[in-house]
């Protein structure tokens, strides 16, 4: 699909996060031509994060719900989302609120704007701004797959 955003979220153990961030995500307003596929992948946590998940899915019907049948980590977690996201643009978005989702947007507009493959953000900077890589990064990394 054009213009779609595909947002992974690997999940192991975060039953008092992981509502209050897939809200957030849901609330995310993208430009107006921008449409969202929200991947929870659940790492086989051992509290209740997959049957909070589900509740979320049961108001929203527009999140995937993926789970490990046994603790993968979060290296294989996450490929095993990236691999069933549609999108143009692909971002990974931490459980934990570590990551501020309000920053997907701001990495989407600088992607969309400079026509860039990759786009970093960093939150050790002390400024909270957003870095971007030449386009060459992004297709050297996609080759590697």
């Amino acid at each position: 699909m054009k213009n779609l955003l595909s947002i992974v979220i690997p999940a192991y153990n975060e039953e008092k996060t992981i509502t209050k961030l897939l809200d957030k995500v849901i609330e995310l307003k993208l430009p107006s031509n921008f449409q969202k596929e929200i991947i929870v992948i659940n790492d086989c946590s051992k509290d209740n994060t997959l049957n909070v998940v589900k509740n979320v899915i049961k108001k929203n019907k527009n999140i995937t719900l993926l789970d490990n049948g046994e603790n993968l980590g979060k290296t294989r977690t996450v490929k095993k989302g990236l691999l069933k996201t549609k999108g143009d643009y692909v971002i990974i978005q931490d459980a934990d609120l570590e990551y501020d989702p309000r920053d997907i947007t701001k990495m989407l507009n600088l992607a969309i704007e400079g026509d860039l493959d990759v786009v970093y953000g960093d939150r050790f900077g002390g400024h909270n701004e957003l870095r971007s890589e030449e386009r060459r990064v992004g297709k050297e990394c996609r080759s590697r797959w």
